[in-house]
């Protein structure tokens, strides 16, 4: 993503914005799947957005896959749009690649709408002809809480296609966040790593 990281070139830094954050989860889940074989993961972000909406950015994580692969990096560059009524909508796209394992790497289009909290993203592969379709709502409550609830459905070129689905519980500390989450998928005698679990997450920003 060579071209994501030239866009940090092309704006003045008087208009653009930096943000990090690190998180310890007991899981790496993604889209009902875990990551990490149901073991903890480290996971660092760096983030860059401008006043024009063009945003840009990278996160790792450490996976276990029962192979060589030991992380992920990703890529992602992006336009954001947001109107005073609270619709918004992101186009983007994201490049997921794997160390020690090429052959996994793949990346993604995507588009998302948004509503006061209701979200709507669509995500397709074109080389693979995959695509994930996302759904979910989330509320804020107190000073420092929020709930969401999530469902998504795989769509592979091939058979496998499923359906994950998860809820979400978070709250806003001074010094760090917390969330806790409930997911599960409708995989049929799912392997360990696509059952049911509870994740508990701890993340800082900066």
């Amino acid at each position: 993503m060579r071209v994501a990281m030239l866009v940090l070139l092309l704006f003045p830094s008087a208009y653009a914005q930096f943000g990090a954050n690190a998180t310890v989860t007991s899981d790496y889940y993604w889209r009902g799947i875990s990551q990490t074989d149901e073991n903890p993961a480290l996971q660092l972000e760096l983030d860059w957005h401008s006043q024009t909406g063009v945003y840009t950015g990278i996160w790792t994580s450490n996976v276990d896959f029962g192979d060589e692969t030991d992380f992920e990096v990703d890529f992602w560059l992006g336009y954001k749009r947001a109107y005073d009524s609270g619709f918004s909508w992101d186009l983007g796209y994201v490049y997921y690649t794997f160390e020690g394992s090429a052959a996994m790497e793949f990346g993604e289009a995507y588009l998302g709408l948004n509503f006061k909290g209701f979200e709507i993203k669509y995500s397709i592969d074109p080389d693979h002809e995959n695509a994930y379709s996302e759904s979910s709502y989330t509320h804020e409550f107190g000073k420092r809480w929020h709930a969401s609830a999530r469902a998504g459905h795989y769509d592979f070129d091939v058979a496998g296609d499923y359906t994950d689905w998860a809820f979400l519980l978070g709250h806003a500390f001074k010094v760090f966040d917390v969330e806790l989450a409930y997911m599960d998928t409708n995989i049929d005698d799912p392997p360990a790593v696509a059952d049911a679990r509870v994740v508990l997450s701890l993340s800082k920003s900066w």
